[in-house]
Formats: C-alpha cells, structure tokens, sequence
C-alpha cells in the first residue's frame, strides 16, 4: 500500500522509537501512546498539587484569605472520601488543561490540511505522532475514569473509551487527515475548564469572582462550544460521509469498513453529546442570569 504524504513536517519523537525502521506504524509509534500516557501520569501525580499550591492562592484575597488557605491544605491531607475526590478533581483538571494546550499547539500548523485527500492512503509523520500523543492522552483519561468511577461515572468513562479509539486507529492510515479537524473540539476546552474552576471556588471557598470575569468566559464556552462542536463536529463528520460516498473510498478493496462505521458512530454519539452538554450550559447561565437580576432588584 503506498501512502502519502502533506504537511512537511517531522515528528520530532521518532528518534526515540524502539521499532524506527517498522512498517507497522502501531510498534513505530508505540514509544509515543506510552510517552504520553507518562507524561499525563506525572503530570498528575507530581505537578499538579505544586502547580495548584502557585496558582490558587491568588483567588484567595481579602479576610477569608487565612481561612481558605487553612481550608486548601485541609482538601489536600484529608481522608474524607468527599474531600479526596474534590482534590483529585481538581489535579485532573490540571493535566486537562495541558493535554487541550498541547493539542491545540500541535494541529495548528496541520489546518491546511485538504479534505479531499484519500483517507485510506494518506499518512503523515507528524500527524501519526498527534494520533499517538493524544492516544497516549486517552489511555490515561480511561484510566483515570475507571479507578474514579464513583466521581466520574458513565458518561466520562463511554467518553475516553470511544476517543481512545478514534486516535488509536488514526495511528495506522484511517482518516489522516481529519485528526486535525476532529482535535479543534479543544478550542472550547480551555473555557470549560476556567468554568469549572471559577464555580468550584465559588462554592468551595467561597470566592468572590467578578461577574464580568464569570460572564465572558461563560460566553465565550458556549459561543466556541457551539461553534466547534455542535456546527463544526456536524459539519466535519458529515464532510467525511459525503467524501467517502461521492468519491467511492467505500468501493477501495483497502478501505476499512469495520474502523469507519464504528468511527462514524462514534462522532454522531459525540456529537449528540455534546448538545445535551450545551443544553445543561444554556439552563444553567439562564439560572444565573436569573439569580443575578432577581440580586439587583433586591
């Protein structure tokens, strides 16, 4: 099978493979989905608390300061069942905010991408390394999901088992081209997760964000949320069905048919998803809204 490839660039891990001169893609780029499932691991379990011991303080000013400092450090040694998992919650987010960093940096410079490249015969050194960081990525969220099943539950774990897979068979020559457009879904994950914080501080220490600091990055998650991942993720994931029909991949003895129907499920589950995600968005800025007006007429 000859493949080809576009974006010029180099994947600048491959020097470490164990496997540099295989033709199987999965044992070349093994080194990467392990790596990656590493580097989350340690991002985790030693830089997170550090990061989060700099970085919260700063929310805590005023008289409460003292007490929300004593009530950090309680979080953080606690052996309540309740409490541990608020603290893990908040390292996970930590390593969330990294990976959709890492991931937006990476598939920048691979936009320019055609759509209308052979899905089956398209491959890309660059691109095989995102597949495989983000693999790596995954590898570690399913595992994150299943030990904290209780704090994360059902939704979260089908979410990591079903991304698992798409990056997994993006590593070997399936839809190439589209790891970059499936991965401008992160756009909107930086808002969703300073969301995250700005409420938990608020309820957990009662700390006094400003409302127009809450409001924009409240607008900006749901303006970015619907535009790359309702409009975009149906555009995106219809473009492909559309290509693979009109341009007869599906007829391509080399097509393969079991990795795309599953794949293709998998992105209409996704994006049904996330409706219902922005729909709980939507109800709850609508109850702030509420709250909000209902404070000014008192």
């Amino acid at each position: 099978m000859k493949f080809v490839t576009e974006t010029g660039l180099n994947d600048p891990l491959l020097k470490f493979s164990l496997f540099p001169n295989s033709q199987n893609l999965y044992l070349r780029n093994l080194h990467e989905v392990v790596l990656s499932f590493l580097a989350y691991s340690i991002i985790y379990e030693y830089l997170s608390t550090p990061i989060l011991d700099i970085f919260l303080p700063l929310f805590f000013v005023g008289k409460k300061r003292a007490k929300q400092l004593e009530q950090w450090k309680d979080l953080k040694t606690s052996k309540d069942n309740k409490k541990k998992q608020s603290f893990l919650n908040y390292k996970v987010h930590i390593v969330t905010m990294v990976q959709c960093l890492i991931s937006i940096a990476l598939v920048l410079p691979t936009l320019n991408l055609d759509f209308g490249l052979n899905i089956i015969y398209f491959q890309d050194d660059f691109i095989t390394m995102i597949s495989s960081v983000t693999a790596g990525y995954f590898l570690w969220d399913l595992y994150v999901c299943v030990k904290w099943f209780e704090l994360f539950q059902f939704e979260f774990l089908i979410h990591a088992i079903c991304s698992l897979f798409v990056f997994i068979s993006a590593i070997h020559p399936n839809y190439q081209n589209y790891v970059s457009k499936f991965l401008l879904f992160e756009l909107s994950s930086p808002f969703v997760n300073v969301n995250w914080l700005f409420s938990t501080l608020m309820k957990e220490f009662e700390v006094q964000i400003p409302m127009i600091l809450n409001a924009i990055n409240g607008i900006l998650l749901m303006l970015v949320f619907f535009l790359v991942r309702i409009c975009w993720g149906w555009s995106c994931i219809l473009i492909m069905a559309y290509q693979v029909y009109s341009k007869k991949w599906y007829a391509d003895p080399n097509f393969p048919k079991t990795v795309m129907i599953i794949t293709f499920s998998i992105n209409m589950a996704l994006n049904t998803l996330n409706c219902v995600w922005l729909n709980k968005m939507v109800k709850i800025a609508k109850k702030m809204a509420g709250v909000g007006a209902s404070k000014k007429k008192d």
